[in-house]
């Protein structure tokens, strides 16, 4: 395990995929339940952006 002093900082540039995540999502529920209106997700939806942002930066205690 990488050990982190006060004076480092860790920048972690990169881009989390959602397209995948709402379409498997939208499966088991409709696109109305994530984004209404296509673009303002909902509180499912907003936690459904969490749990792929947490997953991608290494994250995975929410599964």
């Amino acid at each position: 395990m990488m050990e982190i002093h006060d004076h480092e900082v860790i920048l972690f540039i990169g881009v989390v995929q959602l397209d995948d995540a709402f379409s498997e999502a939208a499966n088991k529920a409709s696109y109305e339940q994530l984004a209404p209106d296509g673009v303002h997700p909902t509180l499912a939806g907003h936690a459904l952006i969490a749990k792929r942002w947490l997953n991608t930066v290494g994250i995975n205690s929410f599964n």
